[in-house]
């Protein structure tokens, strides 16, 4: 009986299946979910995609209706088909989550000897650290797609590891396969483009141990060429053919599309704004509670601060060891992680410091707190007892996380404005007609778009004023239209609503990360002639809807949440 139930506990197909559903059971008691970019791009782009409806509706999503849409394709039908079983749809995005684990489990198996008893209760800690991260744990089944992605990462992080320091067969399956798997992540989210570049450096770095090494190395680039383009090529021709730009918005400096402004656009929002901060990074980030990223949210998360201490500690260690001409005796598969985990971190955070995008970080960081908290042992008892006590204090901290911070949203929260609807989508019923122009002032209101043209194609779509990111503009305007200004869009827009026949309607979202705008609807001149109300929802509140005077009343047939109405018009 204990040999069967050993062996079942090392099968690794059982592993797999058991982390599986365990990742399905968390979302779908989670159901955690980035409510305002659901609302603004993700159900939007794949409803758009699936629909061929691309640039036919007009800017419904801003800079993000132009995010390769692939990645968000299978919710969506999810949400299709099983719109009233939230539970099941939080189960199947949770997946991911599962397959992350796995992942995760083969790697820290890869870096820890679980033949022996301290080494398998160091692989448990680590476990626990590496997937209680605040970018981790609050994005299991969100529809944010970043731990997807991060199983790509991780997965062919974990095959070179394997092949170059464990196999070193000097095969070139695995170097096709990591590749080809993290190429394919950048074709997903050009944000994959960290850990491609972190990816190459390594292998470069580390070319002695690799068995044929430069041929292997160009195997991996030319699949890891092949999985970007067969999953963004498509798309890159598409934006090629709309704006002249294959990567449009980005990379605007170089091909200076006429339909964005000529700079290479990135959110700076987070990222440190001189060579002081980003020294100090770590510290700023982790001490600075409150964070601006997710409408100001409370993170007690400070592993990052933690490895940052560890590498200042390290360095110091190695210098001394130089100053003392001792020798120093290098583990090439931990340095290959901490060079790996060190320049994903400099890119990561001079670009971007956004850290939803850094999953693979907070996994690698803790192999990198367990194996050097682990490796420090006080002679004394009373010195090992007050270090234990320590380590035990600092495990509690890290891996609960999850619990002292908060989340970016929970569908358990999404029930808003009194309405009660147990669907993933649910909206109360506005009976609009045929051939209506949806008018959308403000983002995040392309879901609700989408979701009512995906049952009424007649519906068109076109945003008459937005919310640009604040990268674009020096002065950190949130309420700049850079749209209204280019002469492409302003033309577009203005064509699409002078050509359309058909009744006219106004969307609305009048708050922000769920502040309330205390927007004055009559300075809105869209709004002349209509009667607006309060569009009950269980996503986001501050959500209105306007309909012409005269067909109010049958377009708002249970809603009595009336905000406006323009009552001067004769």
């Amino acid at each position: 009986m204990k040999t069967k139930f050993y062996h079942l506990m090392n099968n690794q197909k059982f592993i797999f299946v058991v982390f599986l559903l365990s990742g399905g059971f968390l979302s779908s008691v989670l159901q955690y979910e980035i409510v305002w970019d659901f609302m603004n791009y993700h159900y939007y782009n794949a409803w758009a995609f699936v629909h061929n409806r691309f640039n036919k509706d007009i800017l419904m999503a801003g800079v993000n209706g132009f995010f390769n849409p692939l990645p968000d394709v299978p919710l969506y039908y999810l949400i299709k088909y099983f719109n009233d079983f939230p539970a099941l749809i939080s189960f199947l995005q949770g997946l991911w989550f599962g397959i992350l684990m796995y992942v995760t489990h083969r790697v820290i198996v890869l870096y820890f000897n679980t033949n022996e008893l301290a080494e398998k209760v160091k692989a448990f800690v680590c476990f626990l650290i590496a997937l209680t991260g605040n970018a981790t744990f609050f994005q299991i089944g969100a529809s944010s797609n970043e731990v997807m992605l991060a199983v790509f990462y991780l997965l062919s992080f974990y095959i070179l590891s394997e092949e170059i320091f464990v196999k070193q067969s000097g095969r070139k399956l695995p170097f096709i396969m990591a590749g080809f798997i993290l190429g394919a992540a950048m074709g997903l989210k050009l944000t994959g483009v960290i850990y491609c570049i972190v990816s190459g450096a390594a292998l470069i770095l580390f070319h002695k141990k690799i068995k044929n090494s430069w041929q292997n190395i160009a195997w991996f680039t030319l699949f890891g060429l092949l999985g970007f383009l067969l999953f963004s090529g498509f798309w890159m021709w598409k934006l090629w053919q709309e704006f002249q730009n294959p990567f449009f918005p980005f990379a605007n400096s170089w091909f200076k599309s006429e339909w964005f402004v000529h700079t290479d656009f990135s959110d700076k929002s987070f990222t440190p704004q001189n060579w002081k901060e980003f020294l100090l990074w770590p510290v700023f980030l982790c001490l600075t509670l409150h964070r601006e990223e997710g409408h100001d949210m409370f993170v007690a998360d400070f592993r990052l601060l933690l490895v940052y201490i560890i590498f200042i500690y390290m360095v110091l260690k190695i210098l001394y060891q130089l100053v003392r001409r001792q020798k120093i005796v290098w583990d090439a598969k931990w340095l290959f992680l901490s060079f790996y985990l060190l320049l994903s971190y400099l890119i990561w955070a001079y670009f971007f410091s956004i850290s939803r995008y850094f999953i693979i970080g907070e996994i690698l960081m803790a192999l990198i707190v367990v194996k050097v908290c682990f490796s420090l042992h006080p002679t004394s008892v009373i010195g090992k007892g007050i270090y234990y006590s320590f380590l035990l204090l600092l495990i509690f901290i890290l891996s609960a996380t999850p619990y002292f911070s908060e989340d970016w949203g929970n569908r358990g929260n999404w029930k808003l404005l009194h309405f009660d609807h147990d669907s993933y989508i649910g909206v109360e019923k506005v009976n609009i007609p045929d051939n209506a122009l949806i008018q959308t002032y403000n983002y995040p209101t392309a879901a609700l778009f989408a979701f009512w043209a995906d049952k009424n194609p007649s519906l068109q779509g076109v945003n008459i004023f937005q919310q640009v990111n604040r990268a674009l503009y020096p002065d950190g305007t949130f309420f700049k239209d850079y749209y209204q200004v280019n002469p492409h869009w302003k033309k577009l827009r203005q064509e699409t609503i002078d050509k359309h026949k058909g009744p006219k309607f106004l969307l609305v979202a009048n708050g922000f990360d769920g502040i309330k705008l205390n927007m004055d609807f009559s300075k809105i001149k869209e709004v002349k002639g209509m009667r607006c109300h309060f569009l009950r929802n269980n996503m986001l509140p501050y959500i209105s809807f306007c309909a012409p005077r005269e067909i109010a009343d049958d377009v708002f047939v249970n809603n009595e949440m009336k905000i406006y109405e323009d009552v001067n018009e004769k």
